[in-house]
């Protein structure tokens, strides 16, 4: 038992699959392992988003985004094998995103010369 519980907590350890046996009694140590993911990871993750995206809101919605598609992947049953591993893609995803969003809407700017500027955007 001891050796299931420093296993599931490792950054390589995978959620469950549906057919998993014990399944029933998961949400509470599901919630368990997702708290301690986000305590070990918060940190390392912040300062990676931070590094690409240098408005602190920005990179708090980015860190905020990635944990919630954590927890949506565990409420589907998502296998995922390389838990850190996952969180880093999500988080450079979600940059993509974000740093497409802002040159269109720079495109916009400077072509037609409307669309919300960058503070516009943040403030709504």
């Amino acid at each position: 038992m001891a050796g299931q519980v420093a296993a599931s907590l490792h950054p390589s350890a995978h959620f469950p699959r549906a057919g998993d046996p014990g399944l029933k009694r998961m949400p509470l140590e599901q919630d368990q392992r997702i708290s301690d993911v986000v305590k070990r990871e918060r940190s390392r993750l912040r300062n990676f988003i931070r590094r690409r995206a240098p408005d602190s809101r920005d990179a708090e919605d980015i860190l905020q985004d990635v944990f919630y598609e954590l927890v949506e992947a565990n409420r589907l049953l998502m296998p995922i094998e390389h838990v850190t591993g996952w969180l880093f893609r999500v988080a450079r995803k979600r940059y993509a995103v974000l740093h497409l969003r802002e040159r269109f809407r720079q495109r916009m700017r400077d072509r037609w010369g409307f669309g919300p500027s960058s503070t516009e955007s943040k403030e709504s």
